[in-house]
This record gives structure tokens, C-alpha cells and sequence, in this order.
């Protein structure tokens, strides 16, 4: 029998409390929101004057972010099994919009820069030597000026965050 131990890398039981690193990357988010139908509510008539079902489309926004992060990340091992990691990152982000109003002015499209950041949290537990179980949340704010078709100044400023879970699977050889 060799009892002789063996290094596992990231799959061995961690020695370190934590770590610390720093990362650069490539973030993409595209959306589409559409605003259908028209029904009178307030006291401006002008606003929606005759009532549009809401099977129609009156308008669409069409948004594309390409950002580069550049951030840190880090984990506190709190216990062999548990563990939280956590990252943040600056974001300098370029968006392409496309505004579209089908029954007046048409495409409207716009380009702009701005700056945002990115953050994540996520605390994990190790259920088996290759087989993690975590809960986490992540938000995503990106701050841009854009130039549109009519030479107007647009302000954009997005927000994007929200719960997972997740599980992982190490393989090893």
C-alpha cells in the first residue's frame, strides 16, 4: 500500500485561509424591449388619443454593451467545505442602441461610451472532493453618453442584478 500523498491542485484540500488575484475580461449584453398597445389612463388626451390593442408593436429598443473588465477577485475559506468568493471589476463599455418607433419618426440609432463596474458574490459548499454547491447574487451598473440620428445628447444608465445557484463538477485524470 503507498501512502505516500499525493497533490491534487484544486481538488486537494486548500492550506490557504484565502487568496487574492486580479483578472481582465470581455463582458457582452445585448436586450430587446418592446412597448405594445396604447390605452389612455391620465388626463392627456394627447398622449394616446385613440386606443391601440395590445397585439401591436409601437416601439422597440434594441441595446448591445461590449465592455472591458479589468477587476479583482478573492476567496475566504472559512472552513475546508465553505468558502466565499468574491469579485468586483471597472467596466469601460461601449453601447450601440437602436431606438424604433414603427408609426412616426422610424430607427432612431445611437452610439456611445461610459464607464460601469461589475460585482459578484458567491458562498459554496463542498459537498464532495469534486462536487460544489453555491448561492450567490451579481449585479451589473453601466453609465453611457450616446450620440443619436438627431444629434441629441442620450444619458443611459442600466442596472442588471440578481440571484443564482450554481454547481460545479471537477474532473480529474
Amino acid at each position: 500500500m503507498d501512502n505516500t500523498r499525493r497533490n491534487y491542485s484544486s481538488n486537494s484540500e486548500p492550506s490557504a485561509r484565502g487568496r487574492l488575484g486580479a483578472f481582465a475580461g470581455y463582458h457582452y449584453w445585448h436586450e430587446l424591449a418592446n412597448a405594445n398597445g396604447c390605452s389612455q389612463i391620465g388626463g392627456n388626451t394627447a398622449i394616446c388619443g385613440v386606443p391601440v390593442p395590445t397585439s401591436i408593436t409601437l416601439a422597440t429598443e434594441q441595446d448591445t454593451w461590449n465592455s472591458l473588465r479589468l477587476g479583482m477577485v478573492g476567496d475566504i475559506l472559512f472552513t475546508p467545505r465553505l468558502k466565499l468568493t468574491a469579485e468586483v471589476a471597472y467596466a469601460r463599455t461601449w453601447q450601440k442602441a437602436l431606438d424604433t418607433h414603427y408609426f412616426t419618426f422610424g430607427p432612431d440609432p445611437a452610439s456611445g461610451s461610459g464607464n460601469g463596474f461589475q460585482t459578484e458574490a458567491v458562498v459554496s459548499y463542498r459537498v464532495t472532493r469534486a462536487f460544489d454547491l453555491g448561492v450567490g447574487g451579481r449585479w451589473w451598473h453601466f453609465q453611457t453618453n450616446a450620440i443619436d440620428s438627431f444629434s441629441q445628447l442620450l444619458q443611459y444608465s442600466t442596472d442588471r442584478y440578481g440571484a443564482f445557484m450554481q454547481a460545479s463538477l471537477k474532473l480529474e485524470d
